[in-house]
């Protein structure tokens, strides 16, 4: 363990789990490891949910990694059940072992696919969370070694300067989200990306309301 911490490897791959929201999640290389940031993606989702007034909350995680928002939310929530949805098979393994380490399973579908190309057409949802790769490919000498050499690349960068996976999913809520539904999704804290990404979503002219629940979280109700 030491001489892998030594070449910098993430202790949270060498133990192998991660904290996040209070619960222990397992983690490996094919996932990007749980942040204390991204609590307030959760945060911001469960203040949504405790204004629908639903007996049944239907939500997707795109790209759920370790599953930790998505299992998150349907701990937080009885009331809720989901599609978690990533490109790469083996996170959902990881995913899935979560699942099942706290009882969940049963409430959650997992669909491989690039986000919502994979997803039947049928499936509409009242809440629409995602932790996507906003990360320009500019900004790879900004990061720790011990992210470049060992996290997924696929979760943290993304083409057109970091907004790419993010388009895609704005564009795919025209079909997607259910009116009065809302989307959560994680940001870098630039000011530069809030604002490109706040100008997104009103241009889509789906959003009634736009929101920073935090610098690093945006928040669309339709």
């Amino acid at each position: 363990m030491i001489i892998r911490r030594g070449k910098r490897e993430p202790v949270a791959y060498i133990t192998p789990e991660k904290e996040f929201y209070s619960r222990t999640f397992i983690v490996n290389g094919d996932v990007l490891i749980p942040r204390p940031e991204t609590e307030a993606v959760v945060e911001a989702a469960v203040k949504e949910m405790k204004r629908m007034e639903k007996d049944e909350i239907f939500f997707a995680d795109i790209g759920t990694g370790s599953g930790n928002i998505a299992i998150t939310l349907l701990l937080e929530d009885k009331r809720t059940r989901c599609v978690a949805v990533d490109i790469n098979e083996k996170a959902l393994a990881t995913a899935r072992k979560n699942a099942e380490r706290f009882g969940v399973e049963l409430r959650m579908e997992f669909i491989k696919g690039d986000v919502f190309e994979s997803v039947p057409p049928e499936m509409k949802f009242d809440m629409i969370v995602s932790n996507p790769p906003y990360i320009s490919e500019d900004e790879v000498d900004a990061l720790p070694p011990d992210v470049i050499a060992y996290e997924p690349r696929h979760a943290l960068f993304a083409e057109e300067g970091g907004t790419g996976v993010i388009g895609k999913i704005i564009d795919g809520c025209k079909e997607r989200l259910l009116p009065g539904g809302c989307l959560v999704m994680e940001l870098s804290r630039t000011k530069d990306m809030a604002a490109r990404i706040e100008k997104m979503l009103e241009e889509s002219a789906l959003f009634s309301a736009v929101e920073h629940f935090d610098p690093s979280v945006i928040t669309g109700r339709r």
